[in-house]
């Protein structure tokens, strides 16, 4: 399935926001290096059990994520 995921790099701490439109994800990492999406990959893992790649938006804040769940499966496990 395809998902998109709005991404803030450099935040002071890690946070998801499943309540608007677009899943938000705030990372800790700076966007130097891939280190951000790098992050996002392993938080989206660690939180749900599957693995998830960047199709689109390696440098964009926008991100369209492939992985084996729906968008709403993926909010139910990241508000978990």
């Amino acid at each position: 399935m395809t998902i998109y995921i709005k991404v803030k790099p450099d935040s002071s701490e890690l946070t998801v926001d499943t309540s608007k439109n677009m899943i938000e994800v705030e990372l800790t990492e700076k966007a130097d290096n891939a280190r951000a999406n790098t992050q996002l990959l392993d938080f989206i893992k660690q939180k749900t059990g599957e693995e998830a790649s960047i199709k689109k938006g390696h440098k964009s804040r926008r991100k369209e994520l492939r992985m084996n769940l729906s968008e709403e499966e993926l909010r139910d496990k990241l508000e978990g």
